[in-house]
């Protein structure tokens, strides 16, 4: 089971032993392991939008999964998750699912191999074509000239261009 870690921010110490005791008891409930970590790889930021400090470490927040802590009424468009203060077992529970699926999702996409560089070359030039022997004496004639106007490509199908010495 993959175990993925909160960063709490901006949040006081009633709000951190609350998300806590609720976190202990849905862990039965979500689809990974979850715990509460200052340091190291974090997967999920929870600012509390209650304090100045977590409202501007949210504004400041950059990448990865974020979540605000906040109470009924508010609201922030710049985290991708709210917990809505009391926090209950059932949105948490919901709310950590779906930052797993993102979490997962941006996992991915950073995996993929990114697609090769093109190369820009100069466009080639084109060769001069050269005209054949045969395309030079067979020109079409124009409507106004008749093909009895080049001797070159007349002859008489009864006699030999060239005769062969004996």
């Amino acid at each position: 089971m993959t175990t993925f870690r909160i960063k709490l921010c901006g949040i006081n110490n009633i709000d951190m032993a609350s998300l806590n005791s609720v976190l202990q008891l849905s862990d039965s409930r979500l689809n990974s392991e979850w715990q509460v970590s200052q340091s190291g790889q974090v997967d999920l930021f929870v600012y509390s939008l209650d304090r100045e400090e977590g409202r501007s470490m949210l504004r400041q927040h950059r990448r990865g999964v974020s979540a605000a802590l906040a109470q009924k009424n508010q609201t922030n468009a710049l985290a991708n998750f709210i917990i809505k203060k009391p926090i209950r077992t059932k949105q948490l529970v919901e709310v950590l699912n779906a930052a797993e699926e993102q979490i997962k999702v941006m996992a991915a996409e950073q995996t993929e191999k990114p697609p090769a560089p093109k190369t820009i070359s100069s466009p080639k030039k084109a060769k001069p074509k050269t005209k054949t022997v045969d395309e030079t004496i067979h020109k079409p004639a124009k409507k106004r000239h008749s093909w009895a106007l080049f001797p070159s490509t007349y002859h008489d199908v009864n006699r030999p261009f060239m005769t062969c010495p004996r």
